[in-house]
């Protein structure tokens, strides 16, 4: 799955903490550990800063959401941009 988000606003920084598990951070790369907020799932993934964009990268499911078979809405790739 891939997409394109336009307004990173949204997010406050509650919201951030309850969804980050784990960050490590090298140079312009992020790895983080996530919880989705849908359905607990766990998963990992990389973020990398360039020309002004974030782009997550998802690498592995660490453990799956409850109920069975639910999406967990961790975005697999995407685009991340300030709307200007």
């Amino acid at each position: 799955m891939s997409d394109t988000a336009t307004n990173l606003d949204y997010l406050d920084a509650q919201q951030l903490r309850e969804m980050v598990q784990s960050l490590i951070v090298v140079g312009n790369t992020a790895v983080l550990v996530v919880a989705s907020g849908r359905n607990s799932a766990v998963a990992m993934g990389t973020a990398k800063l360039a020309n002004g964009e974030l782009r997550w990268r998802l690498v592995e499911e660490i453990s799956p959401g409850s109920p069975e078979g639910d999406s967990p809405l961790i975005l697999g790739s995407a685009t991340l941009a300030r709307a200007r």
